[in-house]
């Protein structure tokens, strides 16, 4: 019995170099799709820096000997895993504070750790080669990585995102040391001055908030209903004139109120809301 197969259809895949993973050697990807900023409005230049030098690992590895050797092999480490090892490092440069070294992105006086899909969107690399090459930069000491977990109330272990931290000696490495050093100490003014700039905000909006609930207390207990409408339309309504004002206002008008029920007893309140109206006029 004679069993007959149709061919199968076979793709060719042409393989540029790097495992398929869409790698050229000749023509290496050494940048961001949303780059580093420079100049005014940018990051720090130190940072833009040493991405330059380290984009100079793709042809010269010798500049980062650890990274280099993170294969534990003899051999140089492959084009691929270093195209990108080097898309990785802008992406951690991108978002260092100087502080600190740490990698994320602060929010006022939170700091929020950036998560391995973040860094993918980032370098648009696959989440395998971006796993790889954190695991590189870790055993070459150039990146410091703690995985914090949490447990839910389901008493689930979780966990967060990683707390990243660049090594100073990285910036050593690259010839930075001294100016690092400079730039972290300007880096420190400004996140202290930035502090003390959100922590006095914040002080005038509960100054802000006390003293309007001080005024809606004191408008309510002198009988005075303003709308909203009008509290937006009146910016001055919460001044100490404006409630000074109101208070006077209100006091002559008790005054005459009293004055008016006193020379007239048998007055209904209607006819004695007149009157008093009709001498304040």
């Amino acid at each position: 019995m004679f069993v007959f197969f149709e061919k199968a259809i076979v793709l060719l895949r042409i393989n540029t170099g790097g495992n398929y993973c869409g790698h050229n050697p000749l023509k290496p990807i050494l940048e961001l799709l949303s780059p580093i900023k420079v100049g005014v409005g940018g990051l720090p230049r130190i940072l833009s820096l040493a991405k330059e030098r380290a984009i100079k690992y793709f042809n010269k590895p010798g500049i980062l000997p650890t990274l280099n050797a993170s294969n534990r092999s003899s051999r140089q480490q492959r084009s691929e895993q270093r195209e990108a090892c080097i898309r990785v490092i802008e992406a951690l440069l991108k978002y260092c504070d100087l502080t600190s070294l740490r990698v994320g992105i602060p929010n006022g006086e939170e700091f929020k750790n950036i998560t391995i899909d973040f860094i993918v969107k980032q370098t648009n690399l696959t989440k395998r080669r971006v796993e790889r090459a954190i695991r590189n930069l870790k055993k070459a000491g150039i990146l410091k990585s703690v995985q914090p977990r949490t447990t839910n109330s389901n008493g689930e272990i979780r966990g967060l995102p990683a707390i990243r931290v660049l090594s100073r000696h990285f910036f050593a490495a690259l010839g930075l040391e001294r100016t690092l050093e400079l730039e972290r100490k300007k880096a420190y003014k400004r996140r202290k001055k930035a502090m003390q700039e959100l922590r006095l905000k914040e002080a005038q909006r509960n100054i802000n908030s006390t003293r309007k609930g001080y005024a809606g207390l004191l408008l309510t207990s002198l009988g005075i209903n303003l709308s909203k409408s009008r509290r937006a339309s009146d910016p001055n309504m919460y001044s100490k004139e404006y409630l000074l004002k109101k208070h006077e206002a209100r006091r002559r008008e008790l005054f005459m109120q009293a004055e008016v029920m006193k020379e007239n007893p048998d007055w209904p309140e209607s006819e004695i809301r007149a009157e008093v109206a009709r001498r304040l006029a």
